[in-house]
């Protein structure tokens, strides 16, 4: 019997297990969303929520974690059933569009189709690009560093 996070203890010493109960919300579940909800669950990041509005197409296939018969399913439902098999942690899912609410946590914005900025978030149909500031990597970065109360080395080498 594998006990709850023994599988987590060759991270132990670099993410401390207070931290995985951080919130991370995911916006969009495609070719990047996806495989980031999977390795942050490996990871035992927990309390993770995916956001998307999209279904499976075949042409998904190629560069999204999706499996053949997801064809046609939800991209978050299919996601959130891969992630429990492959890490037994549950995600959250939210099958719509994000209506560009702040939400508690970590917030990133994984190349969606579509994102509303917030004049337009009520317009139909939505609004097609991001008007608003996306999340940088800088600023993940800093909050991460912040919750393991430390300093982070980061950069181009």
């Amino acid at each position: 019997m594998i006990s709850e996070n023994q599988h987590l203890t060759r991270q132990m010493d670099l993410i401390p297990l207070n931290v995985l109960d951080t919130p991370i919300n995911i916006i969009g579940a495609g070719a990047i969303g996806s495989f980031t909800a999977l390795a942050l669950a490996k990871m035992g990041f927990h309390n993770i929520t995916s956001i998307d509005f999209d279904g499976i197409d075949v042409e998904n296939m190629n560069c999204q974690f999706f499996r053949f018969k997801d064809i046609g399913s939800a991209k978050v439902l299919a996601l959130q059933e891969l992630i429990e098999d492959f890490t037994r942690i549950k995600i959250n899912v939210v099958n719509g569009m994000w209506d560009g609410a702040i939400m508690d946590g970590i917030t990133m914005i994984d190349a969606p189709d579509t994102v509303p900025c917030a004049p337009c978030a009520d317009s139909m149909p939505p609004c097609p690009g991001l008007c608003m500031p996306a999340i940088t990597p800088d600023a993940v970065i800093e909050v991460l560093a912040s919750k393991l109360e430390g300093d982070i080395e980061y950069g181009v080498r």
